[in-house]
């Protein structure tokens, strides 16, 4: 059975020999357990869940695989949100410019319009040519009413 106060209170001894004996083995296993086996002694490589010092390396493997997803899995999320969001602004921009196209076509064809109306309404006016204009033009035009 693991006492978890007991193995609190030998974690400065087990981590002080480990040090003084460079076995960092250990170290890691108090890291992912964080308690010592009483059974096998204050510095038995064993952690406080029965698994050695080797099946707690390879559950650290698994939790930094499972991180490493985590951390793939959202750098791609934020590359995909990034290049959704450039190119919404870029479909908003394009089709901004094509409905400011748009409206200046149409004001210039509005204004041709206007322009032909104008000079349609000109043409159909009567004009009085008096004769001293005839005269005046060269060659000399015969003077009439258009109408």
């Amino acid at each position: 059975m693991t006492c978890h106060a007991c193995a609190v209170r030998r974690v400065w001894f087990c981590a002080k020999t480990a040090f003084q004996q460079n076995d960092f083995r250990f170290l890691v296993g108090i890291e992912l357990s964080g308690l010592g086996s009483p059974q096998k002694g204050p510095c038995s490589p064993y952690d406080g869940f029965g698994f050695t010092t080797e099946g707690s390396l390879q559950s650290l493997r698994t939790d930094l695989r499972k991180v490493a997803r985590i951390v793939i899995i959202n750098f791609v999320v934020i590359v995909i949100v990034i290049i959704v969001t450039v190119t919404v602004i870029a479909i908003v921009v394009v089709v901004i410019i094509i409905i400011i196209i748009i409206i200046i076509i149409i004001i210039i064809i509005i204004i041709i319009i206007i322009i032909i109306i104008i000079t349609i309404t000109i043409n159909r006016l009567p004009i009085t040519v008096s004769k001293l204009d005839c005269l005046s033009i060269d060659p000399p035009l015969p003077c009439y009413q258009r109408q």
